[in-house]
């Protein structure tokens, strides 16, 4: 990569920055929309078994988020992501998406700098009102393996530091492990989505309880801080 973070991914698409921006997470049983703000949705783990519907919903996702932020994909299947490779940076290649993480790292910095700048100018806290960035990672225990010590601890500073400067993750797994949530990374998550869990452990490491175990397949439950949804379909 060179030049800005994702420039040379983004140069032929437009980001539509709005104050509304909503990212629709699926429907409910009944078909209530249940939609969150990068805000509010902030870094997102979602977790599951294999074909449990994880991709499905991730894709759904992605249909707002490349229309109102810059978005860099990592995949050991790039060509499922093929659709979005227009409004987002795709890659299976670690080797250069930790260069996306170092990158993503210096415009955290850079957008640091600007708001104690503008909040010492102010003398008071001025929230960061960049445009709203999101690296996902399908398959995080693939990559955690072997992405290597530096592009960790540049995750683990996204992680603690990027939600406040509008820059998340969004990190999705299909084996649920203590050694993949560790370092913070699980209590870092503002939003946790369970698709069906194997096993008893597998649910109460996902969510906290043991309800992903009798989901059927493509449903998943939704919990952001203090609220729970059920969601049943994703298109």
């Amino acid at each position: 990569m060179s030049r800005n973070v994702f420039d040379d991914m983004m140069k032929d698409y437009k980001v539509k920055k709005t104050e509304t921006a909503q990212i629709r997470l699926g429907e409910t049983e009944i078909g209530t929309v249940v939609s969150m703000g990068p805000r509010q949705m902030g870094h997102t783990l979602i977790s599951g078994m294999s074909r449990s519907g994880k991709s499905t919903m991730v894709k759904f996702m992605l249909e707002d988020m490349v229309k109102i932020a810059e978005v860099a994909i990592w995949s050991p299947k790039a060509q499922d992501y093929a659709k979005f490779a227009k409004g987002a940076y795709v890659n299976s290649d670690v080797d250069a998406f930790r260069g996306v993480l170092r990158r993503t790292v210096g415009e955290l910095e850079k957008r640091n700098r600007a708001s104690w700048k503008a909040s010492m100018k102010k003398g008071d806290t001025v929230e960061d009102n960049s445009v709203p960035m999101y690296i996902v990672i399908d398959e995080f225990a693939t990559f955690i393996k072997q992405c290597g010590e530096g592009a960790k601890i540049a995750l683990e500073r996204l992680i603690a530091e990027g939600a406040g400067m509008n820059i998340f993750l969004v990190l999705i797994s299909q084996t649920a492990h203590k050694k993949i949530y560790d370092n913070g990374i699980k209590d870092s998550m503002m939003t946790t989505i369970a698709f069906k869990a194997q096993n008893d452990y597998a649910s109460r490491l996902a969510i906290g309880s043991k309800a992903a175990m009798f989901l059927d397949l493509h449903e998943c439950i939704v919990k952001n801080v203090d609220k729970e949804y059920n969601l049943t379909k994703f298109a």
